[in-house]
């Protein structure tokens, strides 16, 4: 079953890219035990590889294009930009947060100089319920 993001928790995810680099504080995201769904954007004109450690996930669609068999994946590239319209590109990704997985992580451009720069955000897994 998927579950809403709460506010904070969609608060850090839209942090990637936005000028916020959170290496110095760990967000406390209470999704052990959880099935969501994140979109992921990108405005840039450029691929953006997007990764998340310690939990795979699966791209259910892609510019808003559903995918007709999702494979898991750890790095998935999200593509430019329309540059004819200017929009955004959207990924959306599915993903189970497993109850025995707790403490600190990482999502992140695996662009090195991109990752430095902003497009990563450190948080943390709590226990939750179910």
């Amino acid at each position: 079953m998927l579950e809403k993001l709460t506010e904070k928790e969609r608060q850090i995810v839209d942090s990637v890219g936005r000028g916020r680099t959170n290496h110095e504080v760990a967000d406390e995201l209470e999704l052990s035990h959880k099935t969501v769904e994140w979109t992921l954007m990108n405005k840039d004109v450029f691929q953006h590889p997007f990764h998340i450690h310690v939990n795979p996930f699966q791209v259910v669609a892609v510019n808003a294009r559903r995918v007709d068999q999702p494979v898991w994946w750890d790095t998935f590239a999200l593509p430019p930009r329309d540059t004819t319209t200017g929009q955004p590109s959207t990924v959306q990704i599915r993903m189970r947060f497993r109850s025995d997985v707790t403490g600190k992580t990482v999502f992140h451009c695996h662009i090195l100089p991109h990752e430095d720069n902003g497009m990563m955000s450190i948080f943390e897994l709590v226990a939750g319920t179910r």
